[in-house]
């Protein structure tokens, strides 16, 4: 829930709601937050209590309010402004960009009504300085998709009112491309991004730095491919070592996922903490030989090494029952598994697996497959 530090009110992830306590920090109970001082900030401010209550749908006891549509009396009675800015502690998305509510909404939408750019941003060529400026939001709208509100900032669209400082902190209009390295190599500068200077190394490195769009393409990284993951000869990329095992996908083979070679599933078995120790050695290794060619010169990371693997069948219950049924865990990756639909007499875990109703509260954790994580999300429910 990092993603969703002190604006918890305004997601539901796994079909809960979640309040922010003091830190920013996100929970899913039921749970009098604000009577046990887990979340000071609405002690003595009833309308941000009320606020969140309306979001969360009287997440806490104390909301005196039984949902939503409740609490919406609530809200307009104890707050005077017509609209509230949101999150409380202050802009979290970006510097520059503040989201605001109407006192007077349906609270089920947790979408803000309105958003604004007020501040500077570096743009290629120039910076961007602006007043505030609001306007509404549409269907598309994504709390922490700022690199498009970025180029929307860049490009003063949507009415955006501003100035371009041509001598303030900003990007070079040439993106440095004429300058060279210390050891006197030219910079290797990518020009997919409107709006900002990224480095070739970048592209496909598993971190987005501008819109999606411009990241689909292949991209290779020669003089630094040794410390970079390549998925395949075919599709080449520079992942970087924190996207792998993340169960998030950025190889099309899943390579950044699981060693098919040595059958080991990267997300469970990699916890490198200490330089010169097995896990860190291997995963050294791994990513340096995704580019290397053996003595027959066929690609090591070649898609022809994952066939035996990925052409497994499985029956089609098999999906997200909380055992591995894949060597590669794939089966039970809860992005996946949040899409599944369970039989009338199965529970749905939060994490998307499909159980027995008889393993609801049983006080035990024997589930094989990932049973540690399905149990923890049980632990509310069995409270």
């Amino acid at each position: 829930m990092r993603d969703a530090n002190y604006m918890c009110e305004a997601v539901t992830r796994n079909s809960k709601s979640w309040w922010t306590i003091d830190g920013g920090y996100c929970l899913p109970y039921s749970l009098a937050y604000r009577t046990l001082g887990l979340d000071t900030l609405s002690i003595e401010d009833n309308c941000t209590f009320f606020f969140k209550c309306a979001l969360t749908n009287s997440l806490d006891p104390d909301c005196q309010c039984e949902n939503a549509t409740a609490c919406r009396e609530e809200v307009n009675s104890y707050c005077t402004n017509p609209y509230l800015e949101y999150p409380i502690s202050g802009v979290v998305v970006s510097p520059y960009i503040d989201m605001a509510y109407a006192r007077d909404r349906d609270w089920k939408n947790k979408k803000p009504d309105i958003i604004g750019y007020k501040g500077q941003v570096k743009c290629i060529g120039y910076q961007l300085i602006t007043t505030e400026t609001w306007w509404s939001i549409d269907e598309k709208f994504e709390f922490h998709n700022y690199r498009f509100v970025e180029r929307q900032f860049c490009f003063m669209k949507e009415g955006i009112e501003a100035n371009r400082n041509y001598s303030g902190p900003r990007y070079d209009a040439n993106c440095w491309n004429n300058s060279k390295t210390f050891n006197n190599r030219s910079y290797q500068i990518s020009f997919l991004c409107q709006t900002r200077c990224i480095s070739k190394y970048r592209v496909r490195d598993g971190i987005t730095d501008c819109l999606p769009s411009e990241e689909f393409q292949s991209n290779s990284c020669p003089q630094i491919q040794r410390h970079r993951l390549q998925c395949s000869s075919s599709e080449l990329t520079c992942l970087l070592a924190g996207a792998l095992g993340n169960w998030a996908p950025d190889c099309s083979n899943n390579r950044d996922e699981y060693d098919y070679e040595s059958g080991i599933l990267l997300r469970i078995n990699l916890a490198c903490e200490q330089r010169n120790e097995p896990v860190c050695v291997y995963l050294r290794n791994y990513i340096q030989t995704s580019s290397y060619k053996d003595a027959n010169n066929t690609n090591i990371a070649s898609d022809s090494i994952f066939n035996d693997h990925t052409t497994t069948i499985i029956p089609f219950r098999s999906y997200c029952n909380s055992f591995f049924n894949l060597d590669s865990g794939m089966d039970e990756s809860p992005e996946f598994c949040k899409e599944w639909i369970c039989l009338n007499d199965e529970y749905q875990c939060l994490s998307g697996q499909c159980i027995l109703q008889s393993w609801v509260c049983d006080g035990k954790r024997s589930l094989l497959g990932i049973s540690l994580v399905v149990c923890i999300f049980l632990l509310d429910l069995c409270r």
